[in-house]
């Protein structure tokens, strides 16, 4: 079944939500994206935006869908990995744009030259 799991450059938390998605769709489970969404407790313009790469998904949102997805203890682990390793990245990228901000804004002389 992991086999399966392949995408572009998506996390790969997402790939396995596209996959979940597609495979209850083509076995007539859910009829629509709607339907996915709330067999998996999420809003579905939320889903929507997350199946398409446009909004991550929070640790408490990926808590909530993965006892709902049906998925392997591999599948499980990829999953949350691939989740926490998305929220590490944006949290230091935010950082490290907090720091170059901060550094832009002061007026500290270049001490190289002394």
């Amino acid at each position: 079944m992991m086999s399966e799991v392949v995408g572009m450059n998506w996390p790969g938390y997402v790939r396995i939500l596209r996959k979940c998605f597609e495979e209850a769709r083509r076995e007539r489970r859910v009829p629509s994206l709607r339907a996915f969404s709330q067999q998996i407790g999420l809003d579905h313009s939320t889903v929507s935006r997350i199946l398409q790469g446009r909004r991550p998904l929070s640790i408490a949102q990926g808590v909530k869908v993965l006892g709902n997805l049906g998925l392997s203890e591999d599948e499980k682990r990829v999953f949350i990995e691939s989740l926490l390793k998305e929220q590490i990245k944006a949290k230091v990228s935010s950082y490290n744009d907090k720091i170059k901000g901060m550094a832009d804004q002061t007026n500290i002389p270049d001490t190289s030259q002394i």
